[in-house]
């Protein structure tokens, strides 16, 4: 039973670290060249927590090593914290995810909107209310 729960508190986020530096250069190539575009904070989100993520694993792995190596109590409060940054690294790609795609359906509902208002008023009777002659 050690041997599952250390491999479920230590396996998840080296998974997630692992897979965040293998996808890192695929970030970096979707980044847009303007930051006028509608979508590029969420980019730019992205690539400020992934090496953010990276380096807090790595010092947290690091603190960890130095804590067993020396025998010294805390190696819980590293634990707790390596999840923690877990945690805020996925809030910040879900933050960054959230405003890429929403970004696109803004400007798409944007466009849908101002298709339909230039029109408004054209037609005689358009704006009746529900109910009157």
């Amino acid at each position: 039973m050690g041997a599952v729960r250390f491999a479920a508190i230590a396996g998840i986020p080296l998974i997630v670290a692992v897979a965040a530096a293998l996808l890192y250069p695929l970030w970096i190539l979707g980044i847009p060249g303007t930051k006028s575009a509608p979508y590029a904070q969420g980019w730019f989100i992205g690539y400020a927590a992934i090496p953010a993520y990276l380096a807090a694993y790595g010092f947290g792995l690091l603190a960890l090593g130095m804590l067993r190596l020396f025998r010294w109590p805390g190696s819980r409060l590293v634990h707790g914290l390596i999840w923690i940054c877990l945690l805020s690294f996925m809030v910040a790609m879900g933050i960054s995810a959230g405003k890429i795609f929403w970004s696109e359906q803004q400007a798409r509902i944007r466009e849908a909107l101002e298709k339909r208002t230039l029109g408004m008023g054209s037609e005689p009777g358009h704006w009746r209310v529900a109910g009157a002659a």
